[in-house]
């Protein structure tokens, strides 16, 4: 390897260390940035580089965290992922998608590393975690004139809720991380001239009619849990929970993109579009009345994306349709 290689390699180190520093010592948010720096250094200088880096930065982490630092090794995974998506030129979506699935087995599997090692059930890991943030809830409902039998219900409720979708949750933040991830690795590959696969101009964005099978199915385990015995219930009822929250937000992205798509024919500036998206959003009756045109969307097509491909192809692929749209313009 010739000695400039080495120098980009030591520099990388040095970038991919600081990382973990600043992760470990400064803000746990920054370690979840760690596969965008993987995926930029192997798209930049092969899988080789990859492997050599996470190797120097999982022994750093574990001589700063111990355990806990081995959670570079689950994350190095979907990082991986990202640069075989972009030196692949894949689907953005598609690769977010699978990397965010992935990402949540590795953090399931870095969590349950960590409990066998200290010896510790994940149910205690999980009671810690509620223990906290019931402690934090109680200090804030403290100043509010409900009576204390009336915090406690709903204290108790918040917990079960979370015991019963910690599961979604974790998919759907693993999700949005991964997003973030793939994002800053193509923002920063574009800006060094590096050719890419196009992102689908965000008012194209349609899934196809089978997903809706997912909310289905998380709907169809509510309704069962209802006359289900009690053997069956919680599992039924855990079950739909999970299922409906996941599919919710994926098709309240899908009914966000409609959306988009008719505020872009009604040619409303790009600015004002944004201000409607997030005021929308913080609104009560938008959100679920979004999730639901998303999924009639899988059957109906309201944007007319599979005749406008034509003979080009599916609908959903970046390039079929029409062009030109620019991302999310």
């Amino acid at each position: 390897m010739p000695l400039g290689r080495w120098a980009e390699l030591s520099i990388w180190a040095l970038l991919g260390i600081g990382l973990t520093v600043a992760g470990f010592l400064l803000g746990p948010q920054l370690v979840f940035l760690f596969p965008a720096y993987l995926a930029v250094a192997i798209t930049r200088r092969g899988w080789f580089t990859g492997i050599i880096l996470t190797g120097i930065c999982l022994v750093a982490a574990v001589f700063l965290a111990g355990v806990a630092g081995t959670i570079l090794l689950f994350l190095s995974v979907t990082g991986f992922l990202l640069a075989f998506g972009l030196r692949q030129q894949r689907d953005p979506i598609e690769v977010i998608l699978v990397g965010g699935i992935i990402l949540t087995v590795g953090l399931v599997a870095w969590l349950l590393l960590g409990l066998v090692i200290s010896g510790q059930p994940l149910a205690s890991g999980l009671d810690y975690w509620l223990h906290q943030i019931r402690q934090q809830l109680s200090s804030e409902l403290s100043s509010l004139p409900n009576g204390l039998d009336d915090r406690e219900a709903f204290l108790n409720w918040v917990e079960t809720f979370i015991r019963m979708v910690w599961p979604a949750s974790l998919m759907i933040y693993s999700v949005l991380g991964t997003g973030i991830n793939y994002g800053i690795s193509y923002w920063v590959l574009r800006r060094w001239g590096v050719v890419l696969a196009n992102w689908r101009p965000f008012s194209r964005w349609r899934l196809s009619w089978g997903y809706s099978w997912g909310m289905i199915g998380g709907l169809g385990a509510l309704l069962l849990s209802d006359i289900a015995g009690d053997v069956f219930h919680r599992t039924l009822v855990t079950t739909g929970l999970n299922l409906t929250l996941v599919f919710s937000v994926v098709f309240l992205i899908q009914g966000m993109a409609v959306a988009w798509f008719w505020l872009e024919q009604a040619r409303v500036a790009r600015g004002l579009r944004w201000g409607l998206m997030v005021l929308g959003l913080l609104t009560v009756w938008l959100p679920p009345a979004l999730t639901l045109l998303g999924l009639f969307d899988t059957w109906f097509d309201w944007r007319k994306l599979e005749k406008q491909a034509g003979g080009n192809g599916d609908a959903s692929h970046p390039d079929s349709g029409r062009q030109g749209t620019g991302s999310a313009r």
